[in-house]
């Protein structure tokens, strides 16, 4: 049965007055509900679903930028021009409020709405909580009673917009919707904070966020006091110290003094921040949070906010928006240029990434799936959630992080801000960092290799790769590349017994699936020879090397390039490498080609191995020939990599030449 607006209107008050415990005169008469009908459902629901709409155009726009400096800038205007939409909205339901009270205690000359959180970092999303209080030229109670009735209306139509979520199973309220469950129809969005950061305030905490600028300033005194008593009395005494060092200094500039004086009385602040720290740590590199979903706003929003407050709040520089705040910190010499760029881009996908998560859910669920879309399985469950198709934004987010939340570290224990790292950049490009982001986000093949190229870089803890990854299958059975990434990772550790017992199973796996005669046999095969040559088992490496060639001579489709790569494969001295040229030459008649150009560069490492290192310097050359003939007149990578392989080669000659004369 489809709900009447009339009939929804009146339940959802009825609800509303249950869950405010509002046990006073109607605040608003059932006439009045029915006059508010055409402003909730026709101009203020529009409204804000052409705000929402509206957002998500941007985003995908947005999203088809290709500089980043443009995305940054996108991003930038569209969360001003958002939030000058989502205040007029704001504006518009204030106005009506006053309007249906009538109340002539309501002047807005008396008093002012001060948003709070997102709503005052121009960083609100057309599914934020709102969040404000107000402040009141006179302490009158009739003002105030006035204000607050103001304010019941206010939350009223927003309930009536239909984003609210209300715990409406928990009060009773009479069956004139034939049994319809509401929280089915609401999906929590645009709606007053449940928290109690408006004036509605909480049943469980006594305060008043209608008042006076100066009984405002109030609730900070008597939160510092709460948190530590002494404190107070430290800041006082320490104050008198320094004003009276300074009185009987004789100093014109006095801004050393005031940034060091307002350093000490925003202590409470680092005190915060190092809770925040806490709170939210950065743990991309814990295996218990492999694969784990995120939370849009606790573990990606809320770190450039916090993070960046708190450096403001340390060195008290200027801002009162994100951006600004960065600005400030590279204005006082605290963060560079690079610097500055990184953390904007860091805000940037913060906050694009929120607000994509909601529109994409048209609420304000705060799942975040880092599976590839484009991979999802068909599951209910996982498709509840939002994904994305190129993590690397998010990837480059957390490689920023990590040295932020470093930084923010040291600088909480460092009274001169002259001994800070000004040379900072706030990105972490070691591939150890990104291998362990890339696991956090179940990339493993992607790690794997950074982990392997960390190793040849001199930084050896591929333990680290073994532990994510046996933690990866440890509660599923392991498919043939499981087995391959497995084993290369026990390699790199040099359990050569693991890696054997990995690769064994292989091809009795790839058998039962009718797979023997496959070049993944082929690799396996090769792989155990390689380690039984390693262990000295000759026989076996012999044996297992004859079942690849076996397994490649049946293999029918394209049977020549397979036995190329096949020989080059074995690293097997000479003979391996002469095959592989005689199966090129016949099949190119002896014509250029890029399986060549791997052959010459595996003779040539086969022959500096062997010290051949003038055999080396011809194989360099042919190397650099069929380039040259391949790619006429074109500059390319493998040309230049050639020259510096030539080079290196010359090198170790000279080095030989000089030990022989010694």
């Amino acid at each position: 049965m489809k709900l009447k607006l009339t009939d929804l209107c009146l339940t959802l008050y009825k609800i509303y007055k249950a869950a405010n415990k509002i046990s006073k005169e109607n605040i608003i008469t059932n006439q009045e509900i029915l006059e508010l009908k055409d402003f909730l459902f026709k101009e203020l629901h529009k409204s804000l679903r052409e705000i929402q709409c509206k957002q998500a155009k941007t985003i995908i726009q947005t999203q088809e930028k290709t500089r980043k400096s443009e995305k940054v800038d996108a991003i930038k205007d569209g969360f001003r021009e958002l939030n000058l939409s989502l205040r007029k909205l704001l504006s518009d339901i204030i106005h009506r409020a006053i309007d249906i009270l009538g109340d002539n205690n309501l002047d807005e000359k008396n008093f002012a709405v001060l948003l709070l959180r997102s709503w005052a970092k121009v960083t609100a999303t057309p599914y934020s909580d709102i969040e404000f209080c107000i402040l009141v030229n006179d302490p009158d109670p009739k003002l105030k009673e006035a204000l607050r009735r103001m304010v019941y209306i206010m939350n009223f139509i927003v309930i009536s917009l239909g984003q609210t979520a209300l715990p409406f199973n928990l009060f009773q309220v009479e069956n004139e919707t034939n049994g319809i469950d509401f929280d089915v129809l609401i999906k929590p969005g645009f709606q007053f904070d449940l928290g109690g950061k408006t004036p509605l305030g909480r049943f469980d905490k006594d305060y008043d966020l209608i008042q006076t600028s100066q009984h405002m300033d109030d609730y900070i005194d008597l939160n510092t006091f709460d948190r530590d008593p002494l404190l107070v009395a430290e800041l006082i005494d320490y104050y008198k110290e320094m004003i009276n060092k300074k009185l009987h200094q004789k100093e014109t500039d006095h801004s050393s003094f005031h940034k060091s004086v307002a350093k000490v009385l925003l202590l409470t602040g680092t005190k915060n921040l190092q809770a925040d720290l806490d709170k939210y740590k950065i743990n991309v590199d814990k295996v218990s949070h492999e694969g784990r979903l995120l939370n849009i706003k606790t573990e990606i929003y809320r770190l450039p906010d916090r993070l960046i407050e708190g450096l403001r709040i340390i060195f008290a520089t200027s801002g009162n928006i994100l951006w600004d705040k960065i600005s400030g910190l590279l204005k006082s010499n605290i963060i560079n240029e690079k610097g500055a760029t990184n953390l904007e881009f860091m805000t940037d996908v913060a906050l694009q990434s929120r607000l994509f998560t909601y529109v994409t859910n048209d609420s304000q669920s705060e799942k975040f799936s880092i599976w590839d879309t484009k991979m999802t399985p068909n599951s209910a469950e996982v498709e509840n959630f939002f994904g994305i198709d190129d993590i690397a934004n998010l990837v480059k987010f957390y490689q920023i992080a990590i040295p932020l939340y470093r930084f923010v570290q040291t600088s909480i224990n460092t009274e001169d801000k002259n001994k800070i790292n000004t040379t900072e950049t706030f990105l972490d490009e070691s591939f150890m960092t990104k291998a362990t982001i890339y696991f956090r986000f179940m990339l493993y093949r992607e790690a794997e290799l950074l982990l392997l190229e960390a190793q040849r870089s001199g930084f050896k803890d591929p333990q680290l790769a073994n532990e994510y990854y046996e933690k990866h299958i440890e509660n599923k059975p392991m498919d043939v590349d499981d087995l391959f990434k497995l084993g290369y990772l026990k390699l790199s550790l040099e359990d050569h017994k693991g890696v054997l017992e990995l690769f064994n199973r292989i091809p009795t796996k790839l058998a039962i699936n009718n797979q023997a005669i496959s070049m993944e046999c082929v690799q396996a095969h090769c792989n155990i020879a390689n380690i039984e040559g390693l262990l000295g088992n000759k026989s076996s490496e012999l044996a297992h090397l004859e079942k690849a060639k076996e397994i490649v001579e049946c293999i029918p489709e394209k049977r020549d390039h397979v036995m190329i790569d096949f020989y080059i494969s074995l690293q097997n001295g000479f003979r391996n490498i002469q095959k592989a040229l005689d199966f090129a030459n016949n099949l190119y008649n002896k014509q250029a080609h890029v399986k060549l150009i791997d052959i010459y560069q595996q003779a040539a490492e086969i022959s500096e191995q062997f010290n051949q290192l003038e055999q080396a310097v011809e194989y360099r050359n042919l190397v650099i020939q069929v380039i040259n003939t391949l790619y006429v007149n074109k500059p390319v990578g493998r040309l230049l990599e050639s020259h510096i392989s030539l080079a290196n080669t010359y090198l170790l000659m000279e080095e030989m030449d000089d030990a022989e004369s010694n």
